[in-house]
């Protein structure tokens, strides 16, 4: 299996959802928000945010997806925001980083990671 089909498992582990597939959004921004690659370690990855537009480009970079700049909506509702209301991700607003700031970014939640 790999990392995908990794990010997937845990998404199921901890009851996101009963099935899910690789083409989740919430699964392949798992992958962008720790910047694990295929030949990394799970225990390699980081959690230091992620922009969603550089998490289409590490997607598409790494995992030769072909997310296109029209995707990032998609990205960011069914991936962390959704993941957000579970629990399982967060933003960086409670730091007084506005949404519209260069510096807002979404992590995994720290349980979660």
């Amino acid at each position: 299996m790999g990392k995908l089909g990794d990010a997937c498992q845990m998404l199921k582990d901890v009851g996101f959802a009963k099935s899910i597939s690789e083409k989740s959004m919430a699964a392949r921004f798992i992958l962008a928000a720790t910047k694990v690659t295929e030949d990394m370690s799970w225990s390699q990855a980081t959690n230091y945010g992620v922009q969603i537009h550089e998490g289409l480009v590490f997607l598409n970079d790494e995992y030769h997806t072909n997310l296109k700049e029209n995707t990032r909506e998609s990205l960011r509702k069914q991936g962390p925001k959704k993941m957000a209301t579970v629990g399982l991700a967060r933003d960086n607003v409670s730091e007084g980083i506005a949404t519209n700031s260069k510096n807002y970014r979404w992590f995994l939640s720290d349980d979660f990671f």
